[in-house]
């Protein structure tokens, strides 16, 4: 008889409840969820950084061709648009400031050379667009005409 109840107590403590199933249960997918969260965050962060990378690797090429189109307007305000590389690009130039050389002294004359003014400083917005991103980007630039004496 004893031998029995020793059996029995054996065949009850050998597996687990179903409550201790469901509790281990909850307990692995709530950390599931938490490190899929986590993945999925990385994920994202590092598509963005890609992009931006992506947006930002053709920035050089684009600042040469918008400093060459406003250096070729001559005083005009400048603005234009363009693509490089899947970046569409658009600018847009303030003239904020124009600028003389200094006077020039002719000691065989005597009489001083001014010169009419020839440097423009540029306030420059740029606009880079990449698949759904955008960033703006703001630099001043200096661009200069031809030297011509004032009369």
């Amino acid at each position: 008889m004893q031998m029995w109840r020793t059996s029995r107590r054996m065949q009850r403590q050998r597996g687990f409840t179903l409550l201790e199933i469901l509790l281990a249960m909850v307990l692995l997918f709530s950390a599931l969820a938490i490190v899929s969260d986590g993945f999925q965050a990385s994920r994202l962060n590092s598509q963005q950084a890609a992009d931006n990378i992506t947006m930002l690797a053709p920035l050089p090429l684009i600042l040469d061709a918008v400093r060459q189109q406003i250096r070729e307007t001559k005083g005009r305000a400048p603005a234009g648009d363009g693509s490089i590389n899947q970046v569409k690009y658009s600018y847009s130039a303030e003239l904020l400031q124009q600028a003389a050389p200094p006077a020039k002294y002719q000691v065989e004359t005597g009489t001083e050379l001014r010169y009419q003014p020839r440097f423009m400083l540029y306030q420059v917005r740029l606009t880079l667009n990449y698949r759904e991103r955008s960033r703006v980007l703001e630099f001043r630039e200096v661009a200069w005409s031809e030297s011509r004496l004032a009369e």
